[in-house]
């Protein structure tokens, strides 16, 4: 009978508690709820603003009872820091700042859930302005909202190294950041699903997501629009050295000066499925002059699998796609409506210098060149082959309506249809291998 009293006594001490924190609470800081608490117990808080920077190196909950509408936690510094180790869950709560080089959350070799949270107007020095998530950390965050937050540094809202970020409908707007406006990463997994990046922007690379040092990124059903990366590659994504994938995503109105502007890829794996780029552009000025409207790829495998590039533009090469050196796949897809502008331009869909395309069962219709290639432009030794595919009412200014062959590449054209397609000289193909 002593020994069962014993072991009952032993597992009531152990059970998880729950501590409130509020005016009339037992708590009224939630610095004193995370003194007292143990591993598994759950601190709750009621609405109000409470003004603390807090250290959390248990395995809590932290709950705002009534929402991040209603309850905020503001503080300097790092306002909240989660310890290695430890197992953290936050709902439910705004994070601002009382100073003007803090950042809402520091997250290092932890496992963390954050839900429901508001992270608003931080600007930091340093890498991350409103979350840096480091050393092996698993953080996985839902249902928030991050507007508004910059870093002088590396990924103006969020940024990632030799991590884990998992994001489930959330947005990221109007994030500013030296490079990645949105989200940085380097040598981590990035999974995004249901996520709005709108309005980053960078002074260098990736208005939207840098992705770098063998980083793996998925983008699921999502939206990336207006993102700007003023220093000149990839508009909304810049990634070097990764795989990279977009499923059933939209990437609309992207801008950068020179290479990409939704999408700049370099030595990657990229596959886009199902993924519809509208409206990027390139703006020129730099040494390809403004190249890859939609995307462009440099010594990279490339699939593209039922999507849709329109309205993409640059001023020189490849309206919707430049790709340099690079394997490209295209099945089942559809490039309309994209252009490029200069007297010397190439390729208003797209110019493939070196490497090779292999085109299937899709549609390249209504693309215009100012000089050469309406549809296509190949150079230095690209190879291209064209299968079960119509290309129509494609236009260019002097040569190859459809497609210019300037390649001494192979050439491939099997069941396909060209019609419609006009210019000065070779309304459909001019094939002039090295020109």
């Amino acid at each position: 009978m002593q020994a069962w009293l014993s072991l009952i006594l032993l597992c009531t001490s152990s059970q998880a508690a729950t501590l409130e924190v509020g005016p009339t609470r037992t708590y009224t800081s939630i610095s004193d709820a995370l003194s007292a608490s143990s591993d598994g117990d759950r601190i709750e808080v009621d609405s109000g603003t409470y003004i603390e920077t807090l250290d959390i190196d248990t395995n809590i909950e932290l709950v705002g009872v009534s929402g991040a509408g209603s309850t905020g936690i503001r503080g300097t510094g790092n306002v909240i820091t989660i310890s290695p180790f430890a197992e953290v869950t936050i709902e439910g709560f705004t994070l601002s700042t009382t100073g003007s080089n803090d950042r809402g959350l520091d997250i290092r070799n932890a496992t963390a859930s954050l839900e429901n949270i508001y992270i608003s107007g931080f600007a930091r020095s340093r890498e991350g302005g409103a979350i840096r998530i480091r050393d092996g950390a698993e953080v996985t965050i839902e249902n928030s909202n991050f507007d508004g937050n910059e870093s002088e540094d590396d990924g103006g809202h969020v940024y990632v190294s030799d991590s884990t970020l998992i994001v489930n409908n959330s947005d990221f707007t109007d994030g500013v950041a030296e490079d990645g406006g949105g989200i940085y990463a380097t040598d981590s997994i990035v999974e995004l699903t249901n996520v709005l990046l709108d309005g980053n922007a960078t002074d260098g690379v990736g208005g939207s997501l840098v992705a770098l040092d063998g980083s793996t990124v998925s983008i699921n059903t999502s939206d990336l629009y207006a993102s700007e990366a003023s220093g000149g590659y990839g508009g909304h994504i810049y990634a070097e050295d990764s795989t990279v994938t977009l499923t059933g995503t939209n990437v609309e109105f992207g801008v950068t000066a020179y290479l990409g502007g939704g999408i700049y890829a370099g030595n990657c794996t990229l596959t886009l499925d199902n993924t519809t780029f509208y409206d990027n552009l390139t703006a020129g000025g730099g040494w390809y002059g403004g190249s890859g409207g939609g995307i462009s790829v440099e010594d990279s495998t490339v699939s593209i699998i039922g999507s849709l590039f329109s309205g993409n533009y640059c001023p020189d090469n490849g309206g919707a796609m430049f790709s340099e050196s690079s394997t490209v796949t295209v099945s089942g897809s559809t490039f309309t409506g994209n252009s490029v502008s200069d007297s010397g331009s190439y390729g208003g869909a797209i110019c493939i210098e070196g490497g090779s395309m292999d085109m299937t069962g899709s549609n390249v219709s209504n693309n215009s060149s100012n000089y050469i290639g309406g549809a296509f432009r190949t150079q230095d030794g690209a190879e291209l082959t064209i299968t079960s595919s119509t290309i129509s009412g494609n236009e260019s200014v002097e040569y190859g309506g459809a497609l210019h062959h300037g390649s001494d590449g192979d050439l491939v054209i099997e069941s396909s249809t060209f019609s419609n397609n006009s210019s000065e000289i070779g309304g459909a193909i001019r094939w002039r291998p090295n020109s």
